[in-house]
């Protein structure tokens, strides 16, 4: 009988959970996609919806943002690099502005293929590549199937490819408990600035508009549902071989990234053929806007120190 009780009373607690969980996300997903006001316009790929930014004249660039991010991270990049490149920052489905349809697979591997359309469809062929975390997941895996894509990579606080999420026995396991992200999500962003305490190193960073920044696309409706998606689905991302990416790689990282740490940027560092790693002090893992001085610095020094490999790779 305590057995069955205790079945019973985490039946019940798993429920209440689940229901709060949906309460607390109904709350905060507010708009709807269609409502909402994006900065940017959209290009159809396959009947979703890709949001997009641009800015500048020349060689093409991407920029790839980061999990929970859209945009609106690179804000402090784009002007740094518009002077001299054709700028676009899209928004990954599940993100941003773009569409939050679940029916679609939302892996990493399913998103290097989207952008891989999007950068085909604006006739960014050997374009450099700039990613930011989960971004750079991406981005190495479009760098291994479509080399011809990408010219130049720089990965910013990025997350190994090979280490993201969960593998398909973990994903299996997790399958039970999906239904209690939205809990946990709707409390940590109750926390709201404690959250993001981890992803800087000075909290005093966090103003109440970077936080907004950041807040504004979370509450278009659909967001946790994709979030969901994304987890189940990163089960199906096979291991990809890091010595067969071609393009000349930067490894750019805040010395205090306390979500993904310097240790990770050594460890691809060691498995990329080309590669260099700088390390930005005083900043964490949103080294882009904390430290944009001093990140886009070494960024535009190593694209001048290898803007004549770029050349040579264009006639690979």
């Amino acid at each position: 009988m305590i057995g069955r009780g205790w079945l019973t009373a985490g039946v019940v607690g798993y429920g209440a959970i689940s229901a709060l969980g949906a309460i607390l996300i109904q709350r905060h997903e507010v708009v709807d996609l269609g409502e909402a006001v994006p900065p940017g316009a959209y290009l159809e790929i396959n009947g979703q919806q890709v949001h997009f930014i641009e800015a500048g004249s020349g060689p093409p660039a991407l920029l790839i943002h980061g999990f929970g991010a859209s945009t609106f991270s690179f804000r402090e990049t784009i002007p740094a690099l518009s002077p001299r490149y054709a700028v676009a920052a899209l928004d990954l489905p599940g993100f941003g502005y773009s569409d939050r349809s679940t029916k679609r697979r939302l892996s990493s591997t399913a998103q290097a293929e989207l952008v891989a359309q999007f950068m085909r469809q604006r006739g960014m062929e050997d374009s450099l590549v700039v990613a930011h975390s989960l971004g750079g997941a991406v981005a190495l895996r479009l760098a291994h199937t479509y080399p011809e894509l990408v010219s130049r990579l720089v990965l910013v606080g990025t997350m190994h490819p090979n280490l993201s999420f969960m593998g398909r026995r973990r994903a299996i396991l997790a399958r039970p408990l999906m239904p209690l992200v939205p809990f946990i999500t709707g409390v940590a962003r109750l926390l709201g600035l404690r959250t993001m305490r981890r992803a800087v190193h000075d909290p005093a960073f966090l103003t109440p508009a970077i936080l907004a920044g950041y807040d504004r696309p979370a509450r278009i409706r659909g967001s946790q549902a994709a979030v969901r998606r994304m987890f189940l689905d990163a089960a199906e991302d096979d291991a990809i071989d890091l010595g067969r990416i071609q393009a000349p790689t930067l490894l750019l990282w805040g010395k205090s990234d306390g979500l993904l740490p310097l240790a990770i940027g050594r460890r691809l560092l060691e498995e990329i053929p080309d590669a260099r790693l700088e390390v930005v002090e005083e900043a964490g893992h949103l080294l882009l806007e904390e430290r944009p001085a001093a990140a886009n610095a070494a960024l535009l020094h190593w694209l001048e120190e290898t803007e004549g490999a770029a050349r040579g790779s264009s006639r690979r």
